[in-house]
Formats: C-alpha cells, sequence, structure tokens
C-alpha cells in the first residue's frame, strides 16, 4: 500500500517487515 509522505520513517520501518 502507498501511504502519504507524512511518517517516512514509519514508511521504511513498514516496508522493512514487508521485506
Amino acid at each position: 500500500m502507498h501511504f502519504p509522505h507524512s511518517n517516512h520513517q514509519s514508511e521504511r520501518l513498514r516496508v522493512a517487515l514487508s521485506l
């Protein structure tokens, strides 16, 4: 899912967990 760039750190962390 694509989330807004409101929380870049949180987004990267979620991506890492998804990998």
